[in-house]
């Protein structure tokens, strides 16, 4: 635990000092927000990065769970997050998919997933002995709010005020994608 603990601080400490363009995450991370007219593509990605991850012996299984206003939470049954994981997760280009044993893998480029702040205000995190949270204003990661060690992965998306809670496009679209 105090590793992944000391781990993100590190990161974070670097993605605030380390950076030569202290400009270049927010560019990045508007470019992402904005790389896709579909209201709903955070959703796909979402699915895509869960179907991307390693299971061991398991088979993929994820939920999406909408009960909670203004909350998405997805749970997925994958092996846990690495550190590559994380560095991947919170920057751009530098996917670490193409490493992976699996031979189908849909993402490689490391946009994707930073579409869910086209929605979200902040995203908490849950992967094995990583707890860390990512806002909508950067990609430097924060130590989680609650400190549990869990088996897969929990993402709990924090929507922004300004959509709507558990909207009915959201639930529909999800609904499509199990048909």
């Amino acid at each position: 635990k105090s590793n992944s603990e000391g781990f993100i601080k590190l990161l974070s400490l670097y993605r605030k000092e380390g950076s030569r363009d202290k400009n270049l995450s927010k560019q990045l991370l508007n470019f992402s927000k904005n790389i896709n007219n579909d209201r709903l593509r955070y959703i796909y990605e979402i699915i895509q990065n869960a179907d991307d991850c390693e299971y061991g012996k398991d088979s993929p299984a994820i939920l999406l769970d909408l009960s909670i206003p203004r909350q998405i939470r997805v749970t997925y049954n994958e092996i846990g997050m690495t550190y590559a994981d994380i560095i991947a997760l919170t920057t751009v280009g530098q996917s670490n998919k193409k490493n992976r044993l699996k031979k189908r893998l849909i993402g490689e480029k490391g946009i994707g997933f930073k579409t869910i702040f086209s929605v979200c205000e902040k995203v908490e995190i849950y992967s094995g002995c990583f707890n860390f949270i990512l806002n909508d204003s950067n990609f430097i990661p924060k130590i989680g709010e609650m400190n549990v060690h869990t088996t897969g992965t929990t993402m709990i998306l924090h929507l922004k005020e300004n959509i709507e809670e558990n909207s009915t496009e959201t639930s529909n679209s999800i609904a499509k994608t199990d048909e």
